[in-house]
């Protein structure tokens, strides 16, 4: 029996166009296979209409009909919750065989068991079995030796339980083929399925030859080769393996499009397209922002739905970015009143419900601000009022539970406080250290109890009636999280295992994530909103497409790091199709085509023209495509802005109207009646005048000079003042750091004192941290100033190192009193001396290489200037007895000095007297390219300091590093732990620096950056004394940055000021801002 690939003209390219293989009466047995089980009732209407026998013909999706067909016996397929947890047991198994170490610190890093999940799939999907992977990878890397390691013990835990994921049932079901025990039927056909994996082709092949007439029709155009370029991949695969080609003829039937819809459809991703003027039955919507395309969007959909009267299932909203579009999709339809048969989902974790259950066990993980969070929940056992949860907040103002916390309760308006207190701390402290799984669960289950949401009687606003829906529907997804784990755990040798508390906080918060929380129920008949790879054949009257911009529609892929493009490349040697970063993004070019071409008679396509940060954001790669055909669109990818008429609201009206302004009539004068025409339902005059002299102000803010709202006091009373407190400044390296950075920022930080709220910290702030870390090596080095040599032995060093570390961690835990948290602060300790075992091993290494200098020795550690004096940390051996109390003057020049303060951790010299400058770093550390730009100025400052005030000769400096904890190389050994710095290159290659390390300097070079960044630093102490704290950051601003939401950058508005002037008009009288 022979197998047939049908490839259809695209106008013809629709859900049920494999059925003209199936006649009338035709009582051969048949399974017509579809891409998504929404398309299931669509098909049998087609069937029913077509006058088809629907007992011969039963309509599947392919991967439920392989499960069908696999075994007489179907194993349970595994829900998103147990696969999660197999895929950890899987790690877990590998680790304690001792064959984990390149990834043995990514294990709990948020992220990384999802990408070994993922990769486990994509592998599966190849049909490549773990023990062929293993031969593949044995001489490949460590990382990748690993991962297979990881993938042969899945798929051991698989068979051992006995269960399913998504590619097992393809496996089984061809082994059950070549026994001939398959109940195949006699005819297959498929549709729309352009994207075959690997295992699905061997499938499909398969049945061929056990005498199954196979049907595969996909949508094709030779003339669009870039758009069906995956569909040529698989004609030829399946051509290879005998398959005939049958190419059906367009039958220039009538189309139910409109003619600029059609004509779209024929001409899209040509070389050469022909043009057509535009219509109204395509639009493209450019917004300010996501929320504003939101808005409008769902302004045009009522437009439509009112003039069209047409039903609302003929509608879809497409979107590409389902995460960042539905939750302000959802909310907006429903205020609108706009019935959707989709039903709003999102995971688990994200219920505020979900969010007290993972912070109440992560309290024992060291969460700072855990109390305030928690505290906030009206979610705790006992439902405490808002009034009593307020009152013990105000407990926890450092963090943790006061001593005498029940003499701050009694409260006679609360006089059940103490006794509630004590009821929520004891259910908050009852989680256990280690347990075995079987007994975790049981102590989950009693531990959540107290949550379950109450019955509630009475009248209540829809609203409110949705909430308490949504609570409960989030009390059974973490039962039913209870019931996943009950089936693994609670028969068989599994829920003996033991588990400490980690591991399970770990497993728990990967469940929430993993389980899917219905916060709105959809109704039939509702407008339909799907993603674009659900399409596929569906037509609508009208389509409505957002988020078609350039880095969201198509999304950008970039190479994955656990098995690269060039592996990838390379296993195609061995006969393993995974696919490149560039393949996977050619693949969204078929989904938006679908998605256009499914409308037909109206599309309107939308994207954000900004960002929150309001920087520019240009239109889809695909939305230029669509211009070339349609030219008259590319004057709608300019944003417009919003009228009152768009808004539902007066005073979202209003503020559109403003903005109006804003941008059209900057030139209109104060006079308030001009105003009243523009804002024709205010007759309120003085509304109006306020409204106006907030207009002045915006002038003044979008005029041409820079100004006191970007930041340049010149001709400011408070600049004075400013440069007086400048004068008496002692800085730091962090301070000049942030002066350099952006003057703005340094303004805010250091002269407004500004603090940002702090996020929730998990365990030690990074300063905190950074403290420890550096007294533990200050510690460790102490040993070694006088004999360096005993570096060199491999174990003494590593047991040195522990014992030091356990003393510090044993006297902070006694300092804060941590006493009562031993979990985290055992972890922390773990985490800590991975990384300085990382540095000592580094330092062992570099040392012993031949070409090396071993005689370098500590000379200073934690060597101080303007900090005082530290009597307990002297005697501790956690400062250096040289330090200076008071700051230091560092000439920069002739004539410039300014005070520093700051703490040198580590200077490294040998006999000779070269000397090494080290500064730790506890996280990722600035680039060599950032210290010589004058992004980070602390290491060339404190070489600076420590030449003029110890009096030691520059020429002898070998270099200044930051020192880190590295990443491990392929062999498992640390490397790069101290390549971000400035190094002589004549010098580098005797204490063990690459030849290939960026900060390597020439002589010349190395005296050349010092002066240029004296330079620098001279020029940025004039911009700030002169008053000048503009916003301009020496590069893009980081996301991370602490002031940006009181920043005043706008690239948009900064874009048409006149280079460095500045305006000294008094603001004062432009009313505000």
């Amino acid at each position: 029996m022979a197998g047939w690939l049908v490839l259809h003209p695209v106008s013809q390219a629709h859900l049920g166009m494999g059925l003209f293989n199936i006649r009338p009466h035709d009582q051969k047995k048949t399974v017509y296979l579809i891409p998504s089980g929404d398309m299931v009732g669509e098909v049998h209407r087609q069937l029913e209409r077509a006058g088809m026998d629907q007992q011969a013909v039963s309509v599947h999706t392919f991967d439920r009909f392989v499960r069908l067909m696999a075994s007489a016996h179907p194993r349970t397929l595994m829900t998103p919750v147990e696969q999660e947890w197999l895929v950890r047991q899987a790690v877990s198994r590998v680790e304690a065989d001792g064959k984990l170490h390149h990834h043995r610190h990514m294990v709990n890093k948020s992220g990384w068991l999802t990408k070994v999940e993922g990769r486990i799939g994509e592998v599966k999907r190849t049909g490549i079995r773990p023990g062929r992977l293993l031969q593949i990878w044995n001489q490949r890397g460590l990382h990748l030796m690993e991962l297979g390691l990881i993938y042969q013990a899945y798929q051991e835990l698989l068979q051992e339980r006995r269960l399913w994921d998504h590619e097992e049932p393809y496996l089984e079901g061809m082994e059950r083929m070549r026994r001939g025990e398959a109940p195949l039927p006699q005819r297959i056909v498929v549709e729309h399925v352009p994207d075959l994996s690997v295992l699905q082709e061997q499938w499909l092949i398969q049945a061929v030859t056990q005498g199954v007439e196979v049907s595969l029709h996909l949508p094709w155009d030779h003339r669009r080769l870039r758009l069906f370029r995956e569909t040529a991949r698989t004609v030829e695969r399946f051509r290879r393996r005998g398959f005939r080609v049958i190419k059906q003829q367009d039958a220039m039937s009538a189309s139910a499009k409109t003619p600029l819809l059609h004509h779209v459809e024929e001409q899209l991703f040509l070389e050469r397209p022909q043009i057509q003027e535009g219509d109204p039955s395509i639009q493209v919507v450019a917004a300010a922002g996501v929320e504003e395309e939101v808005d409008r969007m769902v302004a045009r959909l009522k437009e439509w739905l009112y003039h069209s009267n047409r039903p609302l299932s003929e509608v879809a909203i497409l979107t590409q970015q389902p995460e960042r579009y539905h939750p302000l999709l959802f909310p907006r339809l429903q205020r609108a009143g706009l019935p959707i048969h989709t039903s709003y989902r999102m995971p688990l974790a994200s219920h505020p419900m979900a969010k007290t259950v993972a912070l109440a066990l992560r309290l024992k993980g060291g969460y700072k601000d855990a109390w305030r969070h928690l505290l906030d929940s009206p979610y705790l056992p006992g439902s405490p009022s808002y009034r009593m949860r307020a009152q013990w907040r105000r407990l926890f103002l450092d963090g943790e539970v006061p001593s005498k916390w029940e003499d701050q309760l009694e409260d006679a308006e609360h006089p059940n406080g103490v006794e509630s207190f004590r009821a929520f701390l004891s259910w908050l402290q009852s989680a256990p250290v280690e347990q075995t799984w079987a007994g975790w669960l049981h102590w989950f289950e009693e531990w959540l109890r107290p949550l379950r949401p109450q019955a509630k009687t009475g009248t209540f606003p829809m609203e409110e009636w949705q909430a308490m829906a949504a609570d409960c529907r989030a009390w059974e997804g973490l039962m039913e999280i209870r019931s996943e784990w009950g089936r693994i755990f609670e028969h068989g040798r599994w829920g003996t295992l033991s588990c400490d508390w980690t591991s399970f906080v770990a497993a728990l918060e990967g469940a929430l994530e993993k389980s899917p929380l219905t916060v709105t129920p959809g109704r039939r008949g509702g407008i339909r909103i799907l993603e674009p790879n659900q399409v596929r054949g569906r037509r609508f009257a009208a389509v409505f497409l957002l988020g078609c911009a350039e880095g969201c529609w198509p999304r950008p892929i970039a190479p994955d790091w656990l098995v690269p493009d060039e592996e990838r490349l390379r296993l195609r040697g061995e006969g393993v199709e995974l696919a490149t970063a560039e393949e996977q993004r050619n693949r969204q070019w078929v989904p938006f085509f679908q998605s256009m071409q499914a409308a037909e008679e109206t599309l309107i396509l939308s994207f954000p023209a900004a960002d929150e940060a309001a920087n520019p954001i240009l239109p889809s790669p695909f939305l230029q495509e669509l211009t070339r055909v349609v030219p008259s669109l590319q004057k709608q990818l300019d944003p417009a802005p919003m009228t009152w008429r768009d808004c539902a609201t007066a005073e979202q009206g209003l503020s559109q109207a403003l903005s109006q302004v804003n941008r059209e009539a900057l030139h209109l004068s104060p006079n308030w009646e001009g105003w009243r025409q523009v804002l024709p339902w205010n007759s309120n005059a003085a509304k109006v005048r306020i409204w106006a002299a907030r207009v002045q102000t915006e002038q003044f803010r979008w005029g041409p000079l820079y100004t006191a709202f970007d930041g340049v006091l010149a001709s400011s009373i408070q600049a004075k003042a400013i440069r007086s407190e400048m004068e008496d400044t002692v800085w730091s390296a962090t301070s000049l750091n942030q002066a350099m950075q952006c003057p703005f920022h340094y303004f805010a930080a250091r002269l407004l004192r500004l603090t940002p709220v702090e996020g929730r910290q998990t365990g030690l702030t990074p300063m905190e941290r950074g403290e420890i870390m550096h007294r533990i090596l200050c510690r460790f080095w102490d040993r070694y100033r006088d004999q360096p040599d005993k570096l060199l032995q491999k174990e003494e060093p590593m047991s040195h190192l522990k014992r030091v570390s356990e003393q510090v961690w044993r006297e902070e835990a006694e300092r804060k009193g941590w006493a009562h948290m031993p979990v985290w602060v055992r972890l922390e300790a773990r985490r800590l001396l991975l990384r300085l075992e990382a540095m000592v091993e580094h330092e062992q290494l570099w040392r012993g290489k031949e070409g090396a200098t071993a005689s370098f020795r500590p000379r200073w550690l934690e060597w101080g200037f303007g900090l005082g004096r530290d009597e307990a940390a002297l005697r501790r051996g956690e400062a250096d007895p040289d330090s200076l109390t008071s700051p230091v003057a560092l000439r920069l020049n002739e004539a410039v000095s300014i005070r520093i303060r700051g703490k040198v951790d580590r200077v490294d010299m040998d006999e000779a007297g070269r000397y090494i400058l080290y500064d730790y770093k506890s996280g990722a550390a600035p680039s060599a390219r950032d210290v010589i730009a004058g992004y980070h100025l602390q290491l060339p400052l404190y070489l600076w300091i420590l030449e003029q005030e110890q009096g030691l000769n520059p020429e002898q400096a070998v270099g200044a590093a930051f020192y880190t904890s590295g990443t491990r190389k392929g062999d498992g050994l640390p490397g790069d732990n101290r390549n971000q710095g400035l190094w002589r290159k004549e010098e580098a290659q005797q204490v063990g620096i690459s030849s290939r390390v960026g900060g390597l300097l020439e002589k010349d070079a190395w005296e050349q950056v010092q002066q240029a960044l004296r330079q620098k630093i001279l020029q940025r102490l004039q911009e700030l004394k002169s008053g000048r704290f503009a916003v301009a950051p020496m590069r893009a601003c980081p996301s991370t940055c602490p002031h940006r939401t009181i920043c005043r950058i706008d690239r948009l508005r900064m874009s048409g000021k006149e280079g460095g002037k500045s305006d000294e008009t008094d603001v004062g009288s432009t009313g505000g801002c």
